[in-house]
């Protein structure tokens, strides 16, 4: 579109920084949950032993909540909002 309109006003600095800073927070956000939830446990065998990482999510009884599980919905709910609200944005 440059070539088409050279003259037009190019996106201020200060908005990509803000993108920039937004896609971190929402990469960081998503990725939050598997940091939480990651355990590691070791398996001896015959010629050794090995170290496995696995996510082990709560499961938890009928009726009882527990803070991680009310954190990561309303991690993943704020996620799609301001992804929502992004691509709003950014089409005007």
């Amino acid at each position: 579109m440059v070539i088409v309109h050279p003259l037009r006003p190019r996106i201020v600095a200060c908005i990509v920084l803000a993108v920039i800073f937004v896609i971190w927070l929402t990469s960081v956000a998503v990725a939050l949950p598997s940091l939480i939830f990651a355990n590691t446990i070791t398996i001896s065998y015959c010629e050794g032993s090995r170290v496995v990482c696995y996510l082990d999510w709560p499961d938890g009884s009928y009726g009882t909540y527990d803070l991680r599980c009310v954190a990561f919905g309303v991690t993943r709910q704020l996620c799609a909002f301001i992804s929502r609200f992004m691509v709003y944005y950014l089409r005007r």
